[in-house]
């Protein structure tokens, strides 16, 4: 990526190059800036990134790493992704890093991770939960109007439940 660019660009275009190589090392030899929003979003991409191959050293890494001038939603956003790729590689620390996540905005692929964790875990209501804080779109999706309806059978609402399924 660096040799497509000239003079100065060159030299941040080689810090994405580290990142996407190799972010565990990035974050290692990496020192957040706090007045330094081009460096702040080269800490998330990497933290983010590092988290699709390794989600523990992600939440590792972001639980006392978090660059300073970065905003509580930003901060959340970032555990949502933690959690979400946590979940993908079937991590039941996942739950707790949603809860960091938490009360931000996750988008339907991640409340998708969340519920597929809560049925791993049988915890209807969290199931419950996560789908109907998805978009109505997504909402509406075969499998998640049936987990709906489980999830509401096992919590002692079967005739509502069940009237999903119809």
């Amino acid at each position: 990526l660096a040799a497509f660019f000239p003079g100065a660009a060159a030299a941040s275009a080689g810090r994405i190059d580290a990142l996407l190589a190799d972010p565990g090392r990035f974050l290692a030899e990496c020192r957040p800036e706090a007045d330094n929003p081009f460096a702040r979003q080269l800490l998330i991409g990497a933290v983010l990134r590092l988290a699709r191959q390794d989600p523990e050293a992600a939440a590792r890494y972001w639980e006392k790493g978090q660059p300073q001038g970065l905003s509580l939603p930003e901060a959340r956003s970032v555990w949502a992704e933690i959690a979400a790729w946590g979940a993908r590689h079937h991590l039941s620390q996942a739950r707790e890093w949603f809860g960091r996540a938490e009360p931000g905005p996750l988008t339907d692929l991640q409340l998708a991770w969340q519920a597929r964790l809560a049925l791993r875990h049988e915890d209807w209501a969290a199931v419950k939960a996560a789908v109907e804080r998805m978009s109505a779109g997504a909402a509406r999706e075969p499998g998640w109007i049936y987990w709906l309806g489980r999830a509401l059978c096992n919590l002692g609402r079967g005739e509502e439940g069940r009237a999903l399924w119809k």
